[in-house]
Formats: C-alpha cells, structure tokens, sequence
C-alpha cells in the first residue's frame, strides 16, 4: 500500500502527540539526533516497513526478517519497559535502545541486536522517539 509523504507525517505527528513529545523545545544535539531519527522513520512509513498505531504503538516489519519474525509490534511505553534499561551505562545508547524495544516487543534484547541492516537502523531510530518519553 503507497502512502503520500503527508499521511507518512500524520502518523508520526500522532505518535508525538500521544506522548507530548516537543520536538522544538529539545536541546541542539539531542534535537539533531531525533530529528535524524523522524527524517528515517517517515522514510519507512512510506515504504510501508513502519506503521504507527493510533495507541502509541509502532509497528515494524521487516526487510530482512531475522529468523520466523517478520514484524514486531512495540507497544505503549510503560515504566516496567524503561526498567529494562537498568544497568546500562548513561552512554550505553545502543545497550539502552535494544533494552528498551526488547521491552516493549516482548522479546529480549538480544532479539533486537539480531536486525541487521535498514531493519536494525530503523529499529535505533524508533528507540530514539520512545527515549524522549
């Protein structure tokens, strides 16, 4: 199903909206970053590999499915989900991030770090919004 670039932004505006996220109010370097992460994931959008929820849920499916998993849905965050982050380092991101959607999937992170490729790019960079949470 082809999406124009505008509903590929609605839907990421109802994601943001749903957890009040501002992105105009976020420091330089992390603004820069997440604004990376929005410019990849209305990208995917548009070639139908993610689909937000109207429940603050995101929805990937892959390109390279790693093993018999073609998709993952991530569900609303929760503070059990950002428990998961415990332990890892404030500079851990990549530790943090797979901790984190492991989480929300229901999988373990170690379920994360098999992506490969656009799939674990574009996995990082759903992360990135649910870390401004």
């Amino acid at each position: 199903m082809e999406i124009s670039r505008e509903v590929a932004e609605e839907q990421l505006d109802e994601f943001l909206g749903f957890y009040e996220i501002e992105l105009d109010i976020l420091p330089g370097d992390q603004k820069a970053a997440v604004d990376g992460s929005v410019k990849k994931i209305i990208s995917a959008i548009l070639k139908g590999r993610v689909e937000v929820l109207s429940n603050g849920e995101i929805r990937q499916v892959f390109k390279n499915p790693p093993g018999d998993v073609p998709e993952l849905i991530y569900r609303e965050l929760t503070g059990s989900a950002k428990l998961a982050m415990k332990g890892k380092g404030a500079e851990d991101y990549h530790g943090r991030i797979y901790a984190l959607l492991g989480s929300l999937a229901g999988v373990d992170e170690a379920a994360i770090s098999k992506l490969r490729g656009v799939d674990l790019s574009i996995a990082e960079c759903i992360g990135v919004l649910f870390l401004q949470v």
